[in-house]
């Protein structure tokens, strides 16, 4: 299970790669937030799908094992 600070790791990753790009391109300003919010907004929506994925992989499994008789 992915605990918040794994989630959190690649998140702060992606904000501090930003930061770097925006400073080496020399962006600053309403640009430099423009860019951040629209690749921060892609990257929710790719990790929500994948969660999504994975939630349905798990169905899946489960439903695949043999019930168990009491």
């Amino acid at each position: 299970m992915e605990t918040q600070q794994q989630t959190g790791g690649w998140y702060n990753k992606l904000a501090t790669g930003l930061e770097t790009i925006a400073e080496q391109l020399q962006i600053d300003g309403d640009e430099r937030l423009a860019l951040r919010e629209f690749v921060m907004a892609i990257a929710r929506e790719q990790y929500k799908a994948g969660n999504r994925a994975g939630i349905k992989w798990l169905r899946i499994q489960m439903n695949k094992q043999p019930q168990a008789t009491g």
